[in-house]
C-alpha cells in the first residue's frame, strides 16, 4: 500500500518515510538511505529525514558521516538537544564513551527547563561516565535522573547494581532494584541484580531463587550464569 501511495503521489514524503522505515527493518539499508536522503529535501521532513540518514550511516559503519550530519544539525538548531543526544547514542553504542559523554554534556547545557522526559539524557550520560570509571560524575547524573523520574527501572537498576559492585548503600540498592523488578518482572538483568543484592544482604536462599529465575528468563546470558 505504501508503494501504491507513492505511485499515486510521487511527492508523498510521509509514505516514503514509512517505506524507508520498512526497508530498514528488513535490513535493506542502502535502499532506505536513498529514500531518507530524498525525504530530507522536503522542508517539512528535512529534520526527521536527516536524523534517519545519520542513523543509517551509523548502522553502515560510517560513523564520521553520521557525526557530521548531527553536528551540522546541532549548529542549525541551537536550542535542540535531539542531534546531540543522537550523537551521544551513536558514540555510546560504539563504546566511544568519552565522545559520548561530551555530546551528552553539550545537550545538557542546552536544557533550560528540566522535564521528566530528560531522565534519559542524564541516564545515558551517567552510564558513559560509569564506563569511563568516573563514578562521582556518573552517580550525580543517575541521582538527578531519579529526581526527574523517581521510579524509572533502568536508572534504579543501574545505580543500584553499581552500588552493590562498590559494596555501598546495599539496603538502599536492594529497595531500588526491588522497585525496578516489580515494574519489569521479565527483565532477566534486573532480576539478576535483585538476586545479587540479596546475596550481599546474606539472604542466600532468596538470592538463589532470583538468580535461577534470571537464568530461566535469559539462559544465554553468560554473566547471569
Amino acid at each position: 500500500w505504501t508503494r501504491l501511495a507513492i505511485f499515486v503521489d510521487p511527492e508523498f514524503s510521509f509514505a516514503k518515510l514509512r517505506l524507508a522505515d520498512a526497508l530498514t527493518r528488513e535490513n535493506s539499508l542502502k535502499q532506505a538511505l536513498v529514500i531518507y536522503k530524498n525525504i530530507s529535501k522536503d522542508p517539512k521532513f528535512d529534520w526527521i529525514g536527516r536524523l534517519r540518514v545519520a542513523r543509517t550511516h551509523n548502522v553502515l559503519d560510517k560513523i564520521d558521516q553520521a557525526a557530521r550530519i548531527l553536528r551540522a544539525m546541532a549548529k542549525e538548531e541551537k536550542h535542540s538537544i535531539t542531534p546531540l543526544v543522537n550523537l551521544g547514542g551513536i558514540y555510546r553504542g560504539r563504546e566511544r564513551y568519552r565522545e559520548a559523554a561530551d555530546a551528552y554534556q553539550s545537550a545538557k547545557e542546552r536544557v533550560k527547563n528540566w522535564k521528566k522526559s530528560h531522565w534519559r539524557l542524564l541516564f545515558e550520560k551517567g552510564a558513559s561516565h560509569e564506563r569511563l570509571k568516573e563514578w562521582p560524575e556518573a552517580e550525580t547524573e543517575f541521582l538527578k535522573a531519579l529526581e526527574l523520574n523517581p521510579n524509572e527501572p533502568s536508572v534504579l537498576n543501574y545505580l543500584g547494581y553499581s552500588w552493590l559492585e562498590q559494596g555501598k548503600n546495599i539496603e538502599k540498592a536492594y529497595k531500588m532494584i526491588n522497585i525496578a523488578v516489580k515494574q519489569r518482572p521479565q527483565a532477566a538483568y534486573i532480576v539478576d541484580s535483585l538476586g545479587w543484592a540479596q546475596y550481599h544482604l546474606g539472604d542466600f536462599s532468596g538470592a538463589v531463587k532470583n538468580l535461577e529465575r534470571a537464568v530461566l528468563l535469559d539462559p544465554s546470558d553468560a554473566t547471569i550464569n
